[in-house]
């Protein structure tokens, strides 16, 4: 038989894409109308994947595989997210789940098992995507099961890449009994992270790797008028050369406390570099709303002058492929934006700053805006 398919974390994907094609099945023809599966389904796939549905005779979500169902929830997001108030991050967990597909597989193919550490995030991301989709609960009791026991297995066992030490495992096991598993997680995340520990995998940015989206919580940070607001704060990890390990944040501010809708900031350099010092709590990046299920964010730049303090400067998209060598339009496009270029192309903007760069995208994507900081940030300080 199949080793891929008798893989427990294997059947639970499969669970996952079901309750998916379900949720596709139940809320696409209440936004596309009669017309749903040709416009809001096959025109959505890739050439290859629309030849598919048309040899395989395929007029439902459930006859898409995984990489199908993804890309159409992904490409409806703005429309599915408004419709069904679905959480923000819960577009980021449904691109994820093609990382976990192709990790079984590859763990299937050569004989290898997926370590501990591994099966936990991968049934917690089924799991929160399932929690995402409303799924009921007898579907989401067997894999959160899983991920307790997992869980479990790793609180009893000591991490390969830190020296075991008997009292932290006693103490873990402690919490395990006192509060959910979601608390640890949460503390896990929190936990500061050195550039020696960089996960595997991460989104290639420029010459960055971008990690996360972390476990969102709930806080404050200050507005652009200088007022705290609440908001949602997603947390995001950059590593790079030279030892680089930031944290930065994608803060969804709660609605009605402002006129702008969220912002980027870095917030810790952890044990990067001191030259990095001048970017933590600085070089904001505002996000608007633009209407229709769109957000967007000015594109400036960051700069050092003459080996000061860094600044940000306004550099047409033309600019920032001279001195980087990178495409900004075609890299943020990448990672789904919906549109890059001028606010006078993208925004019909005609006021004094019509001709900055910026980048318009689905409402709640905390990709898009993450990976344009790095690239308008980082990247540009390294020119």
């Amino acid at each position: 038989s199949d080793p891929n398919m008798d893989n427990p974390l294997n059947i639970h994907l499969r669970e996952t894409a079901l309750q998916l094609s379900r949720y596709l099945q139940k809320h696409l023809p209440l936004i596309g109308g009669e017309d749903w599966w040709q416009t809001h389904v096959v025109s959505q796939l890739t050439y290859g994947q629309q030849g598919q549905v048309r040899t395989r005779g395929i007029d439902r979500p459930g006859g898409l595989d995984l990489a199908a169902l993804i890309r159409v929830f992904d490409r409806n997001w703005a429309e599915l997210s408004y419709q069904s108030k679905l959480p923000d991050e819960l577009r980021t967990l449904v691109k994820e789940l093609a990382d976990i597909r192709n990790a079984t597989s590859h763990t299937a193919a050569d004989g290898s098992e997926l370590s501990p550490h591994d099966a936990y995030r991968y049934l917690d991301t089924m799991a929160r995507v399932l929690k995402g989709l409303s799924a009921d609960s007898a579907v989401m009791v067997p894999i959160e099961t899983a991920r307790t026991e997992v869980m479990r297995a790793m609180a009893g066992a000591p991490s390969p890449a830190i020296e075991p030490v008997i009292e932290i495992r006693e103490v873990v096991r402690e919490v395990i009994r006192e509060v959910p598993v979601e608390v640890i997680k949460h503390v896990r995340v929190e936990t500061p992270v050195t550039p020696e520990s960089e996960p595997e995998g991460g989104i290639k940015v420029g010459e960055f790797r971008l990690h996360g989206p972390g476990e969102p919580c709930d806080g404050t940070l200050p507005g652009f008028d200088g007022k705290e607001v609440e908001a949602t704060l997603i947390p995001w990890t950059v590593y790079g050369d030279g030892g680089l390990c930031l944290g930065i944040q994608v803060a969804m501010i709660n609605e009605g406390t402002a006129v702008d809708v969220g912002q980027v900031v870095c917030t810790s350099r952890n044990k990067s570099p001191q030259v990095w010092d001048d970017v933590v709590q600085r070089l904001r990046i505002g996000i608007r709303d633009a209407g229709e299920g769109m957000w967007t964010m000015e594109l400036r730049s960051a700069v050092r002058p003459g080996g000061g303090r860094a600044t940000r400067n306004v550099w047409s998209l033309s600019e920032f492929r001279e001195k980087t060598g990178l495409s900004l339009e075609a890299a943020l496009k990448s990672y789904g934006a919906e549109a890059v270029g001028t606010r006078a192309e993208v925004l019909e903007d005609t006021g004094k700053n019509r001709n900055f760069p910026c980048v318009l995208f689905a409402a709640g994507d905390s990709l898009v805006p993450a990976a344009a900081w790095v690239l308008v940030t980082l990247r540009t300080l390294l020119s």
